[in-house]
């Protein structure tokens, strides 16, 4: 299902956070799937990330080792005792 994302001449652009991650999906997609990008051990293969913005990091590739599917914790429920 994950395949090598890499585009010739063009950058990888990647979201801060899930929320511009999210609004950003939804321009194509009204329930986008959010990856999580594991970029500390991206960054040790070799993998270089470049400042696209405050909310974007941009990268050349993303090869699908470093790739997962985003899901959701649910924090507790703080309740008075």
């Amino acid at each position: 299902m994950l395949r090598k994302c890499h585009l010739p001449w063009r950058y990888v652009h990647l979201s801060v956070d899930v929320d511009t991650a999210t609004r950003v999906g939804k321009r194509r997609d009204g329930s986008p799937v959010i990856l999580k990008i594991d970029t500390e051990a991206a960054q040790k293969a070799g993998i270089q990330f470049f400042i696209g913005n405050d909310k974007v990091w941009l990268c050349r590739e993303m090869p699908k080792d470093f790739l997962s599917i985003f899901t959701p914790r649910t924090s507790p429920c703080n309740t008075a005792v």
